[in-house]
């Protein structure tokens, strides 16, 4: 599924240019590219069930965010309900908001697939991008220029390193092939790339 609509792309590229086939492959293609580079899914998933191994800190960090809801957490089977004041229980970081609190201290190395988390999390496509809970901006910006890259490096020779007309022109190439994600949008979306921990 597509992050962005063909429309998104025919207005940023230019409709004059492209057809709505050309446009629906463009936002496809964009959104494959950045969720590689994003190392996750960012589209709206309900029921992730995933199993965590104890690190030796009072916390997990969740394979997907922004966390919607959590439907349930338990640790070597146990329930951990959510936190109230005065009581134990898990909670999600204001700060991190894939940071889930666990609430029963530091808990030692080892305990493979000891905590089970069921949850809801992502941005939802279908809403407008900027508001909530639809695309950030920032993650819309990146496709836009990550489609028209694309867009604009399917008329150049991938094996094409160099080029020269005689007084007229000059320049070298980077080979980073058909497809690559611009270095803007990977600046945009910093913040949303999961990386290993």
């Amino acid at each position: 599924m597509a992050w962005i609509s063909a429309d998104d792309v025919k207005s940023y590229i230019g409709g004059d240019v492209l057809d709505d086939a050309a446009a629906t492959f463009l936002a496809e293609v964009a959104t494959d590219a950045l969720q590689a580079v994003l190392n996750r899914d960012i589209s709206l998933v309900t029921n992730l069930q995933e199993y965590y191994d104890t690190n030796g800190t009072s916390y997990i960090l969740l394979n997907h965010w922004p966390v919607r809801s959590i439907s349930t957490v338990s640790l070597n089977g146990v329930t951990i309900n959510p936190a109230i004041p005065n009581q134990p229980g898990y909670r999600l970081d204001s700060f991190n908001s894939r940071k889930l609190e666990l609430g029963q201290g530091k808990l030692l190395r080892g305990g493979a697939m000891a905590i089970a988390v069921t949850y809801t999390a992502g941005y939802d496509p279908d809403q407008p991008a900027g508001v909530d809970p639809g695309i950030p901006g920032t993650i819309h910006r990146a496709l836009l220029l990550t489609a028209a890259a694309i867009f604009n490096a399917s008329a150049a020779d991938p094996n094409l390193t160099s080029e020269n007309t005689g007084g007229v022109f000059s320049g070298t190439f980077t080979q980073r092939g058909a497809g690559a994600v611009p270095q803007a949008a990977r600046d945009l979306v910093a913040n949303e790339i999961r990386v290993a921990v």
